[in-house]
């Protein structure tokens, strides 16, 4: 049976589309993207299929990269199936995030294939992974101490992302490129033995095949899917675990209650954990065996106060009888300027808003009683008014109080955890903090019987889903 009818019949099996679907190719320009475009474009048609490419330029091989793109590029002229690209500094990315080379380009390759995907409206984006990569991805996460989650390799089906060709090998594939004459480009750097997976390829997959024969991929990718199958189900019992034992804290932290999550069998926990550290990752990142390891004795031997960090920048830290999760980002250093009347977004987790308050001055009417909303004597604030985070040497005067007291035994008296502390937005003048948000505000812009003019304050969580339209 020809390739195209054994690719339309996995489609189907696995559902990987429907008649309709706009589907966004990844394309390098190598053998198995050109492939896998050929493939679409023949079915394009009679699935009703609205077609594109993206092509991402690492950067890293200078003219030859420039020739990937410009091959691809016109490959999709010809075909009259438009072309969206982009050009990334990996190596800079890789350096700055403490990433592998092959980590940093495969992090940045899927952040913008999503951000096609999310803004111009794509049901799906097909990539061209094959069984000899499923073989490879399995036994990569084996050697680096993965559990079940690595042990499965690479799915079918992950959310939006498909890959119809992991049904066949990289010399099936060659041979219909062959075939079918298409012209594609050769990476040189897929020989090259400083990369991982270059290496699991090269001196361990290609000699198993040359001594076992080339069933040994299908094979390894067998046992690939049955680890998927007894992940399916220990997923099952996970999601029980996570509603009863995981809740989501006041700021963007994930907050797990040890001892009933002890309860459980380990399987069951790790796959807790996975679900906690995918939530707050947001990259294709997966947590190593070493990973689950510490988590785990955090919870059953840990102090308080004691913390650890994970991949992809998620700190967790043993307070009590929790286990608090939460990601760390430099952008929580920064000052973000405050614009009178416009929301304004912080980080991921929340946005703030500040605006002039028409109504009369009525002392009784200011006695708030939500934390998140404060309103302020406007003519006491000096502007400019920013919101930012905790910093060493910080002090205000609380209300209610005459002397001005240091921020972090503010935090402590207010037994407020120290992983939240450096959570907390602070709305800061040009003297220093004035609202403590969601907590206090300072002695010195609060409402008297003189306030002329009122500054209404106020701080949301952010829905990630419905994103305003005044946000900076």
């Amino acid at each position: 049976m020809e390739l195209i009818h054994h690719f339309e019949s996995y489609c189907q099996q696995h559902a990987l589309f429907r008649s309709g679907d706009g589907i966004l190719m990844g394309v390098s320009g190598g053998c198995d993207s050109m492939t896998l475009l050929d493939l679409f474009c023949r079915i394009r048609e009679t699935e009703d299929l609205s077609l594109s490419v993206a092509h991402l330029h690492h950067g890293l091989r200078g003219e030859s990269a420039d020739l990937d793109e410009a091959f691809v590029r016109r490959h999709c002229m010809d075909r009259e199936i438009p072309f969206f690209t982009e050009k990334a500094d990996v190596q800079e990315f890789a350096a700055s995030c403490n990433h592998s080379i092959e980590e940093a380009g495969r992090i940045l390759r899927y952040r913008f294939f999503r951000s096609l995907l999310e803004n111009l409206g794509f049901n799906k984006i097909a990539l061209g992974h094959h069984a000899d990569d499923h073989a490879e991805t399995v036994l990569l996460h084996l050697f680096r101490g993965s559990g079940l989650r690595g042990a499965r390799g690479i799915l079918p089906v992950n959310g939006p992302l498909i890959r119809p060709l992991l049904f066949t090998s990289k010399n099936e594939i060659e041979a219909y490129a062959a075939f079918r004459k298409l012209d594609y480009r050769k990476d040189p750097t897929n020989e090259e033995r400083r990369y991982f997976r270059n290496r699991i390829r090269l001196d361990i997959l290609d000699p198993l095949k040359r001594e076992f024969g080339s069933g040994v991929v299908r094979n390894i990718g067998r046992f690939g899917t049955v680890a998927g199958e007894a992940l399916e189900f220990i997923d099952h019992e996970a999601e029980a675990a996570f509603s009863r034992t995981v809740r989501l804290g006041q700021w963007g932290e994930i907050l797990l209650d040890i001892f009933p999550f002890l309860s459980y069998f380990k399987a069951v926990q790790k796959a807790v954990v996975s679900r906690i550290f995918s939530k707050l990752s947001k990259e294709d990142v997966f947590l190593q065996a070493v990973d689950y390891r510490r988590i785990l004795s955090l919870a059953e031997a840990g102090t308080s106060g004691r913390g650890l960090r994970l991949p992809a920048d998620v700190q967790v830290t043993r307070t009590g009888a929790q286990l608090v999760f939460l990601k760390v980002s430099s952008a929580d250093l920064r000052s973000v300027p405050i614009r009178i009347g416009e929301w304004v977004r912080v980080n991921d987790d929340f946005r703030i808003r500040a605006t002039n308050h028409g109504g009369a001055v009525s002392l009784p009417g200011f006695r708030n009683t939500y934390p998140m909303t404060e309103y302020l004597d406007r003519d006491a604030i000096r502007f400019p008014l920013v919101v930012r985070f905790f910093r060493k040497g910080d002090r205000f005067v609380p209300l209610g109080m005459q002397q001005p007291k240091k921020l972090k035994r503010f935090f402590i008296d207010e037994k407020i955890p120290n992983y939240c502390r450096g959570r907390i937005p602070l709305l800061s003048d040009a003297v220093g903090p004035i609202w403590i948000v969601g907590h206090r505000i300072s002695e010195r812009v609060k409402i008297t019987q003189n306030t002329k003019a009122v500054l209404k304050t106020e701080a949301e969580p952010i829905d990630k889903h419905q994103p305003n339209s005044n946000e900076s």
